[in-house]
């Protein structure tokens, strides 16, 4: 898969992206926004290795972003730099997407990065499929809130909270998936990869994506309804991506 690194100019800072995979017109692109104190490697790399999900590498292509200057051998801030809000930040990414030419997304981030996220598809749902947002703050129930509402009237979204269980987000989410990772603490991404990828993988056939075409449907509002034992019982019999 090509990989490329690009450095994106907005006018909240320079926003260091790498992108692995093309475009491609019939299918979102997987995006990525780690947490603080993190950035795309630390946040995301033991995910990406796992087999499940360089199965859906091969199909989907993933853009990765890192917060300006928490990207590997960045610079420091020059003086007098005021670091941009989290509001500032969710509006980075339109210009991410018209930097490297994609339609939509699917977006997966994690603490800090679930909430700008979660600004993102407030403000541009059109521009969002589906959202995977992980250790979401307990002060950002209310825009998960109004994220679910708004995205799904807008686009028939399918969210995924996947919920450390301290919190308690109660909108229309996959419920059988959020407790698969119940067990998995704050950062399941990191903890145990497998069962996320895993839990990504049938998050996005219930998207439509399948094997036969693009997508089987412009408003697909089905929750996926599978346990951990059954999902293990039918895991050679998913379908394949395209």
């Amino acid at each position: 898969q090509t990989l490329s690194t690009d450095n994106v100019e907005t006018p909240f800072g320079t926003v260091c992206c790498t992108m692995a995979g093309i475009p491609r017109d019939n299918r979102p692109v997987i995006l990525t926004y780690h947490d603080i104190g993190m950035n795309h490697k630390t946040c995301f790399d033991v995910l990406f290795y796992d087999e499940d999900m360089q199965e859906i590498m091969r199909h989907f292509a993933v853009c990765q972003v890192n917060a300006p200057g928490q990207h590997e051998g960045a610079s420091t801030f020059p003086a007098g730099f005021t670091y941009p809000s989290m509001d500032k930040l969710s509006e980075t990414l339109p210009i991410v997407l018209k930097h490297f030419k994609i339609k939509s997304v699917i977006g997966m981030g994690v603490g800090a990065g679930a909430n700008i996220l979660t600004r993102f598809a407030l403000k541009y749902p059109d521009l969002v499929e589906g959202l995977v947002l992980m250790n979401i703050n307990a002060q950002a129930e209310g825009w998960a809130d109004r994220a679910a509402s708004k995205v799904s009237q807008s686009n028939a979204i399918v969210i995924i909270i996947l919920l450390t269980p301290c919190l308690n987000i109660t909108i229309p989410v996959s419920l059988q998936l959020c407790r698969l990772m119940a067990d998995c603490g704050g950062l399941p991404q990191l903890d145990q990869p497998g069962k996320l990828a895993e839990a990504l993988k049938y998050f996005i056939q219930g998207l439509g994506y399948s094997k036969a075409r693009g997508r089987t449907g412009t408003h697909v509002l089905e929750t996926i309804n599978m346990d951990l034992k059954q999902m293990k019982l039918n895991k050679h019999n998913t379908q394949e991506y395209i």
